[in-house]
């Protein structure tokens, strides 16, 4: 028997196989298209988390920057005191109640960086936390903590951070004074099994290696550590110089974020200050009161090893009895004048010409007091030689 094909038999097998083709293709448009709405919600999770972390880093840097350039507001205490102080961090039960900062660490000497979570409850902040649940961290400079203080804070005062990338290389970055840290996921090795008490808001416990990264020497790049090894409880540098940070590019064992604060950054937001130019104008006033009132051959005479200015004595007057330099003859006798002076001698320059001298159209000047900016990017006034 023979069969005959329908006249169009063979165009609706092709089309047939043309619709299964579509449907097929239908199928696998509609897979991809769900691979790709899933990876693009993975995406836009991850983005809002860093979004988190981000929006909690600034909320702190802000507070902390507030705290500075207010120090001597902040407290009846700090009432003498100069300008752009940061608080020591939480240190845990045993120096401070949670979320304050402590009044001081053990062990912990003037210059000597400390590490520990954020004293939000000091900065008048609520809990904060990063992406991962965890409360931030924070590092601080020896040299611009508020206990015990350095000998002189003013804003050519160099913080003790490096930022290192994993290559070993320095980045370059502002004057770096604090730096505040999300911590990451729990990395091997790492505890954060909470403390008995003491830790209702944050919970987990204080050592610094269990939150920072990286824990153990085998896992550091270039032997960099996000915290202070070497010493008995991890918080405080026995070097209080160069102690690296690196940046968290290897997400195996560096997964923190964190956000640096610069001296820059504090020292803007002091020079806005009406009273931190009247500290400076009243000094300088004081000073050149001083030296208007004595005779001309009385005048110190300026020394190219002291600026002309010199240290002024740690004794308040009577002045000393035979006086060779502008601070020791016109030092002040008012505690808060004198921490101005303290903080900011470094900056007071005297020179005495040969004769008297035209300066900005006045004659008869018999000595000029100076006193200098901040450093350019060309200057360096890092050590005791470069400051005189």
């Amino acid at each position: 028997m023979r069969i005959l094909l329908p006249p169009h038999y063979p165009s609706q097998r092709k089309s047939q196989h043309g619709s299964a083709i579509l449907i097929i293709l239908t199928i696998i448009g509609i897979g991809a298209a769900f691979l790709l709405v899933s990876a693009l919600n993975k995406s836009n999770s991850q983005i809002e988390r860093d979004k988190l972390t981000s929006a909690a880093l600034a909320q702190a840097k802000e507070a902390l920057i507030g705290f500075a350039a207010t120090y001597r507001d902040n407290a009846p205490t700090h009432a003498t005191e100069v300008f752009g102080y940061l608080p020591l961090p939480d240190a845990g039960p045993v120096n401070n109640l949670e979320g304050e900062a402590a009044g001081n660490i053990t062990g912990s000497l003037a210059d000597y960086n400390l590490i520990g979570k954020l004293p939000w409850k000091t900065l008048g902040l609520s809990v904060l936390r990063g992406s991962g649940g965890e409360c931030l961290w924070y590092a601080v400079s020896g040299r611009y903590k508020n206990s015990p203080m350095t000998a002189a804070l003013n804003w050519d005062t160099l913080g003790q951070f490096d930022i290192t990338a994993e290559d070993g290389t320095t980045v370059t970055l502002p004057n770096t004074v604090a730096i505040v840290f999300s911590p990451g996921p729990v990395l091997p090795s790492q505890d954060r099994s909470p403390l008995a008490t003491g830790v209702a808001n944050c919970s987990g416990n204080y050592d610094v290696r269990n939150y920072l990264d990286t824990y153990t020497a085998a896992n550091a790049i270039n032997n960099i550590f996000n915290y202070f090894p070497g010493s008995t409880n991890n918080a405080f540098a026995a070097n209080i110089n160069n102690k690296a940070i690196t940046t968290q590019s290897n997400p195996i064992n560096y997964n923190d974020r964190f956000l640096t604060i610069s001296a820059n950054d504090i020292f803007r937001r002091v020079k806005m200050r009406s009273d931190f130019k009247s500290d400076i104008d009243t000094l300088m006033g004081d000073l050149a009161y001083c030296l208007n009132n004595l005779p001309p051959a009385g005048l110190p005479s300026a020394s190219p090893t002291n600026k002309g200015a010199g240290d002024y004595p740690a004794t308040v007057p009577p002045p000393d009895p035979t006086p060779n330099d502008v601070l020791s003859m016109c030092k002040p006798t008012i505690t808060q004048k004198l921490n101005v002076l303290k903080n900011w001698q470094d900056n007071l320059l005297y020179a005495r010409p040969a004769t008297a001298a035209t300066i900005n159209g006045t004659t008869g000047c018999n000595a000029v007091l100076l006193f200098g900016g901040e450093r350019s990017a060309s200057q360096s006034r890092a050590t005791a030689a470069e400051k005189l």
